[in-house]
């Protein structure tokens, strides 16, 4: 009698992510430290914020501005040299509340800074990679070898909606116990044995490191969730 144990179980994997589901893929990864260290804050000038607020977030974003116009100068050679861009290939948008770019053929290098939201008095600096439009760059060397240490997240953001209440129902019925506050716009969840948390909100899946990896490693990742998905019998598909 044949064995149709592995076909059964690759039938009971969810179904790949497709293009046609993904808004976009992108990387992620942030810093903190406290707002008097910005080069913007002056001391006997400006007050600590004594609460987190749009107000306070919107101070930070503007005192932020020369430590991101410095990163974005810095990233823009180490761009253009390690990727051979023309100067109609690759732009620097100057910083501007908070949020600069550097814009490439293939994605999109993004910094930006804001109050950090667990901490009044402290600031939250995020680096992102956005609009990738040639995924096979991810897995050249050129890519992994300039942002070997700098990402932690990998994320997928799709055009729909995730039905988060339902994700916690079928985790807890597979016996898993995941983090979620009273309104159900997150659950987090962690396997054994594998380097990341998954954070589930209403429109993205992240897969959260404890350290800066490769992005390839990081892009591995998803396969190695899905085979746990499917080895711990969570059938729903992360689309409503």
């Amino acid at each position: 009698i044949a064995d149709v144990g592995d076909i059964l179980a690759e039938r009971r994997k969810p179904s790949p992510f497709t293009p046609e589901q993904l808004k976009q893929v992108l990387f992620r990864a942030a810093e903190r430290g406290s707002i008097k260290k910005l080069s913007g804050f002056r001391k006997g000038v400006h007050k600590l914020p004594d609460s987190v607020n749009d107000r306070a977030a919107s101070f930070v974003a503007n005192i932020a501005n020369a430590e991101l116009d410095i990163e974005l100068v810095s990233m823009f050679d180490k761009i253009k040299i390690a990727f051979d861009y023309t100067r109609r290939d690759i732009s620097k948008i100057d910083p501007v509340d908070g949020v600069g770019a550097i814009e490439t053929p293939d994605f999109h290098y993004t910094v930006s800074v804001t109050q950090d939201p667990n901490d009044a008095v402290g600031y939250e600096l995020t680096r992102m990679i956005t609009n990738i439009k040639n995924l096979d760059i991810v897995e050249s060397d050129a890519f992994n070898d300039l942002f070997f240490d700098m990402f932690s997240v990998l994320e997928f953001e799709f055009k729909s909606s995730i039905a988060v209440k339902d994700w916690i129902d079928d985790l807890e019925e597979s016996g898993f116990r995941p983090n979620y506050d009273p309104r159900y716009t997150y659950c987090e969840f962690s396997f054994q044995n594998f380097d990341a948390s998954i954070v589930i909100t209403s429109h993205s899946v992240r897969f959260v490191h404890s350290q800066p990896e490769p992005p390839r490693q990081l892009v591995a990742s998803l396969a190695q969730y899905r085979a746990l998905v499917a080895k711990n019998d969570i059938k729903m598909l992360p689309l409503s």
